[in-house]
């Protein structure tokens, strides 16, 4: 969403007396400087209307299960209480871990060199799927580590997950993002941990599988 389009709807929640959930994962993932504006790094002092969540797996993986909250003022004490109810509390050590890793400045020279590699995987993984003319890339990613594919609707998508997952092909149907889960020939691929030979092999099962079953 563009920085007046956030402006925007952080007037209307102040208008219409709503608030906003922002959880903000991704953002340190973009490949270019500048692109991602929060929508915590817009609202005004008096006024907050946010409720931020970061969540640190996204960057460290799953072993690291640490999040962050930042709520409007008004909620503090109350969010604190339910937490100190509700919570399960993470390891000390770990966010030791990440307390040192802020502070020494790795975290920003972590998150620069993991840009570089998720960029330059993205690029390839692009160029490989554009060689494939039954497959249409929805969009070109700036960031992060998925991208999302449109396949020729002359394709069967249920056959197709099924055979590309026989080859050891994992890739997430579109339709699960859907309530009625429509079958739209949409699906996204992940590239967080694959090196560039394994985004090869996996592009050309694919590719195997549409030929098989354009035949």
């Amino acid at each position: 969403m563009v920085r007046r389009k956030k402006f925007h709807l952080i007037d209307l929640a102040a208008k219409y007396d709503f608030y906003i959930i922002e959880e903000d994962n991704y953002s340190k993932l973009y490949y270019e400087k500048g692109i991602a504006t929060s929508f915590k790094s817009l609202e005004r002092i008096g006024k907050e209307r946010i409720f931020y969540i970061r969540d640190f797996s996204s960057l460290f993986g799953s072993s690291l299960n640490i999040s962050c909250v930042l709520v409007p003022p008004q909620f503090r004490e109350q969010f604190l209480m339910e937490k100190l109810v509700l919570s399960v509390f993470p390891s000390k050590f770990q966010q030791k871990i990440l307390e040192t890793f802020i502070i020494s400045g790795y975290l920003h020279f972590f998150t620069e060199n993991l840009k570089k590699k998720l960029h330059y995987r993205s690029k390839y993984l692009i160029h490989l799927l554009q060689q494939i003319p039954e497959l249409r890339i929805m969009h070109e990613p700036t960031g992060g580590f998925f991208i999302w594919i449109k396949l020729q609707q002359n394709i069967d998508e249920d056959v197709f997950y099924e055979l590309c997952k026989e080859k050891g092909v994992l890739i997430l149907p579109g339709y699960i993002f859907y309530k009625d889960q429509r079958n739209n020939a949409k699906f996204r691929i992940c590239f967080a941990s694959t090196s560039l030979h394994e985004i090869q092999i996996g592009i050309q099962c694919i590719k195997q599988v549409i030929e098989h079953l354009k035949h």
